[in-house]
């Protein structure tokens, strides 16, 4: 997994994206469709089955809930919203340097908290967190 291919990866989705939108607001949806949740549902259980985990891992390994994943899933329960739909479309082209953006996301958000505004570790009551 190469910075190019991820960013590579990241231009295809967005385009996907952008031309999907134009197509929905040029239709004026006022709801989503049930063929638009029928092929979401379709799409991703399928993609979720060839990476061969449950939805509790596809929920954990991309970031996403696990009762969303659940709801996706299940006809009738939602569709994921514009962000989720992009990150799918990126799982979909590469989910290996996805699922490794969003560790090193999560390690870095986790770092974060454990500073003071400066960078500094922070101390409560003589632990560091």
């Amino acid at each position: 997994m190469t910075d190019e291919n991820v960013f590579k990866g990241l231009s295809q989705a967005e385009d996907y994206l952008s031309k999907r939108k134009k197509k929905e607001l040029s239709e004026e949806p006022s709801h989503h469709s049930i063929n638009e949740k029928e092929s979401v549902i379709h799409e991703l259980k399928s993609l979720r089955k060839s990476l061969n985990i449950t939805q509790r891992e596809f929920a954990r390994r991309f970031g996403f809930s696990l009762s969303n994943v659940r709801n996706w899933e299940q006809e009738g329960r939602g569709v994921p919203d514009a962000s989720s739909r992009l990150l799918i479309e990126m799982i979909k082209i590469d989910p290996e340097a996805v699922a490794a953006l969003v560790r090193r996301t999560e390690d870095a958000l986790s770092n974060r908290e454990c500073r003071d505004i400066n960078g500094n570790p922070r101390i409560e009551n003589g632990a560091h967190y």
